[in-house]
């Protein structure tokens, strides 16, 4: 799984790069193929069914050599019951890590509306109020992004080009930790719409300007999304539908 995750890296990033952003993507091919191979080295990926069924420490113990889709090291997908988080790290380690992933908790995914600062119902194109799980509220993805903006600013000169933060975006891909329509390892159709207004809530935090997350999003759509016939994509970015480039801008409100 490490290596097919690294080589995914390094493929679409270096597609991207030579199609859409030269000379900004192409340095992350490499690092994203270093990270592959690191994850290879936890044996395996995390079975969503085996989260949905509770947390099979056998399974676990084995190093999840039953999983499918393993998300970075030091992403938290669930928490011990003396509070401890877990991560992959902990997973791999089995019981050996002293922790007790047989009580574990999982994330909160109970619908919330998504609400304005007023308390006002944040709807979608189509005028329906847009949802988002309990575990990730909008404030999630708004202390990422200006932990991101704040980094950049502490590591790099003020006369800079401006450096995207693509460890953090490559999280939103297709079945990633950031994913809020596949946090179940299958599409809910209740955060549909929130997997892309949280891209645009953590982009407008990060400070990094919407035509980018636009024209990242555009990229990737074009190499790895299949909407169907029967959407209704933007006329500027030809592969995203209009639906999520309306909940994008919808983020960059918050």
């Amino acid at each position: 799984m490490g290596g097919s995750l690294g080589s995914l890296g390094q493929n679409l990033l270096g597609d991207l790069a030579s199609s859409v952003l030269p000379g900004v993507i192409s340095g992350l091919a490499g690092g994203l193929g270093d990270l592959g191979s690191g994850l290879g080295d936890l044996g395996g990926g995390l079975d969503p069914t085996a989260l949905d069924s509770g947390l099979d420490t056998t399974a676990l113990g084995n190093g999840l050599s039953n999983g499918l889709d393993l998300t970075p090291t030091g992403s938290v997908i669930g928490t011990a019951p003396d509070g401890t988080p877990i991560d992959n790290a902990v997973l791999a380690r089995g019981d050996g890590a002293g922790v007790d992933l047989a009580g574990a908790t999982k994330p909160d995914l109970t619908p919330k509306l998504l609400t304005t600062a007023d308390g006002k119902p944040v709807l979608n194109y189509k005028g329906e109020p847009i949802y988002y799980p309990a575990a990730y509220p909008p404030d999630f993805f708004k202390n990422a992004g200006e932990q991101a903006a704040n980094w950049r600013q502490m590591t790099m000169a003020s006369d800079s080009p401006m450096q995207i933060p693509f460890e953090d975006l490559y999280k939103f891909r297709q079945g990633g930790e950031w994913d809020m329509q596949r946090l179940t390892g299958s599409v809910d159709a209740n955060y549909i719409d929130y997997a892309t207004v949280a891209i645009g809530i953590y982009g407008h935090s990060a400070q990094i300007p919407v035509d980018d997350i636009l024209y990242i999003q555009n990229a990737y759509a074009g190499l790895k999304s299949n909407f169907g016939n029967s959407v209704e994509f933007d006329k500027f970015y030809t592969h995203l539908p209009v639906r999520n480039v309306y909940n994008t801008y919808k983020g960059y409100e918050f």
